[in-house]
């Protein structure tokens, strides 16, 4: 490894006539130079927040739900403030 002469195949690579050729060299220097980005992971088994539960209902699903909760607390003599 110490025969290898990065700088000069990094200087090969970037006067390269194959712009895909300069473009992944670039991006190589540029993702070890500052990293990749972030990448989100979705846990497909996870189950859905109440957010994400509520956005799936149509307006008619969110009114029957209101007022199954609403039956539950007048069935317990709940008083909602």
């Amino acid at each position: 490894m110490q025969e290898i002469d990065c700088r000069q195949i990094l200087k090969r690579l970037l006067n390269s006539k194959s712009e895909r050729t300069v473009l992944e060299t670039l991006t190589f220097i540029w993702d070890r130079r500052y990293g990749r980005p972030v990448q989100q992971q979705v846990n497909l088994n996870a189950e859905p927040t109440l957010e994400q539960r509520v956005n799936g209902m149509s307006d008619e699903e969110i009114h029957a739900r209101i007022n199954e909760l609403l039956n539950a607390y007048r069935e317990k003599d709940v008083r909602i403030q």
